[in-house]
Parts: C-alpha cells; sequence; structure tokens
C-alpha cells in the first residue's frame, strides 16, 4: 500500500506537467486525468497503438490503473 500511494503521487505529479491535461485527481495508482478537449477517445486509441493500456471514462477523461507493484521508473 505504501507503494501504490508513493507511487501514485509521483504518477500524479507527472501527469500535471501536460499541457493538455486541465486536472489529475486519485487515490493511489488509482488516477483520472481530465483533459482540456473532449479527445480522451482519441489519446486512449494512441496510447494503445504506443502498448500503453489507458481507457476514457468520459469524452475529456482518461483513466490509468497501473498495477500495485508498479515502481517510479515504469511511471
Amino acid at each position: 500500500m505504501d507503494n501504490a500511494e508513493t507511487v501514485g503521487n509521483y504518477f500524479m505529479n507527472q501527469l500535471k506537467q501536460f499541457p493538455a491535461i486541465k486536472q489529475v485527481r486519485g487515490k493511489g495508482l488509482m488516477i483520472g486525468a481530465e483533459l482540456f478537449t473532449n479527445t480522451a477517445r482519441e489519446v486512449t486509441l494512441k496510447c494503445l497503438e504506443r502498448g500503453l493500456l489507458v481507457n476514457n471514462t468520459s469524452e475529456n477523461t482518461l483513466r490509468f490503473l497501473p498495477p500495485l507493484i508498479v515502481s517510479k521508473k515504469r511511471c
């Protein structure tokens, strides 16, 4: 659980640096990123093409659920 909190906070801080992201919220490694535009589906498909499994929960929100054993190196 400590790893999930530590890496989750790190991951959320990294996501906040992207100019297309309006807001980042979450708890531990359950993370949502709200985009300024309604392009979440397109972003999800581009991520999938690059081997990153992400899903969109609405037109402008991405959801990240990495495994609990993920490290900062992999974020």
